[in-house]
């Protein structure tokens, strides 16, 4: 199950394999993307040193958010460790390596 897809990505390009990852998530973004607040048109994925960050994802907070949060609807979020390491030994799966 997918949360949010990018619409133009598949339109603009051939898509030959899709990856599904986790993100770590502050509070306020998990309500606001259940709300449907997420917006990834501009979005995309780096790697470096072993973990996977998306960039220019844009979450907008929900007006109802705690006074004391300060959100940054833009900020780049890591995929974790951990969840890197699943997602390799996935894709090592998937290709038979």
């Amino acid at each position: 199950m997918s949360i949010a897809d990018n619409k133009k990505a598949f339109h603009d390009y051939f898509i030959e394999e899709r990856y599904e990852a986790g993100l770590v998530l502050e509070g306020w973004e998990v309500k606001a993307i259940r709300a449907g607040r997420a917006q990834i048109k501009e979005a995309y994925v780096v790697v470096k040193s072993g973990e996977v960050f998306l960039i220019g994802a844009h979450i907008t907070p929900l007006l109802s958010a705690s006074t004391h949060v300060h959100p940054d609807p833009v900020r780049t979020r890591n995929k974790g460790q951990e969840a890197a390491r699943q997602a390799r030994r996935r894709k090592r799966s998937r290709l038979g390596a």
